[in-house]
């Protein structure tokens, strides 16, 4: 028993002197991704949606744990004309941070956008239940998502 001890105390060793290392390139490539975002942001400002969507895959690569950077590749993707897949990605970035409102909020939208009102209930429920004081885009998104019921309601009576 001696024996195999020793044989793994330098491997535990080395991983313990690695771990140090790894995580300079982990914060680094943190680092990396979060000025990639805040680029990706700023050509979005500029109507640049195509050098955003490049920007923000790459900050995406650096740090798939970015919550921010998917939630902007969202708004970047429904910028580039694909709702469905902006909401798809807005949600992915909710799943890594869902106290974020302003994802929320974009969330309902892209979920009112296509007429899926149960994505879009659900979405503001999860908003109402994150914002505890100051809610002001409640009503207003509350009011989106009954205006999109009452069409869709409407064109099914029509059929």
């Amino acid at each position: 028993m001696k024996t195999l001890a020793h044989k793994f105390l330098p491997l535990c060793l080395l991983m313990s002197l690695a771990s140090g290392p790894a995580m300079a390139i982990s914060d680094t490539y943190r680092e990396l991704s979060l000025r990639l975002q805040g680029q990706a942001a700023t050509a979005l400002q500029a109507d640049d949606a195509k050098r955003a969507d490049e920007l923000v895959n790459i900050a995406l690569t650096a740090d798939p744990g970015n919550a921010q950077a998917f939630i902007l590749k969202g708004r970047v993707t429904h910028a580039l004309g694909d709702t469905m897949e902006a909401l798809r990605l807005v949600t992915a970035g909710l799943e890594i941070e869902p106290t974020d409102l302003k994802g929320r909020i974009l969330q309902v939208r892209y979920a009112v956008d296509l007429g899926d009102i149960e994505t879009a209930e659900r979405a503001m429920l999860q908003y109402r239940a994150v914002c505890r004081s100051s809610c002001d885009a409640a009503d207003q998104l509350q009011n989106l998502v009954n205006e999109k019921r009452a069409d869709v309601a409407t064109r099914k009576r029509v059929r």
